[in-house]
């Protein structure tokens, strides 16, 4: 694993990022973070997706809470 990002998706107004480690570097853009959040929205069964974009190769888990 190269980075861990924990991002909070506000319905309203989209991706907030919260923390990365190692904390250098750029979080990804807004434009994949929402390319994401529709590969969840479109697997909706499935916690865990693989997102693969030109050599960038990412993980994401989402998990919901009450009340949101």
């Amino acid at each position: 694993m190269e980075r861990l990002i924990i991002v909070h998706w506000n319905k309203s107004t989209g991706p907030i990022p919260i923390i990365q480690y190692p904390p250098e570097g750029a979080y990804p853009s807004k434009d994949i973070f929402l390319k994401i959040w529709a590969q969840h929205d479109l697997n909706k069964e499935d916690a865990l997706i693989k997102f693969e974009e030109n050599d960038r190769n990412i993980i994401s888990v989402i998990q919901e809470y009450e009340g949101e």
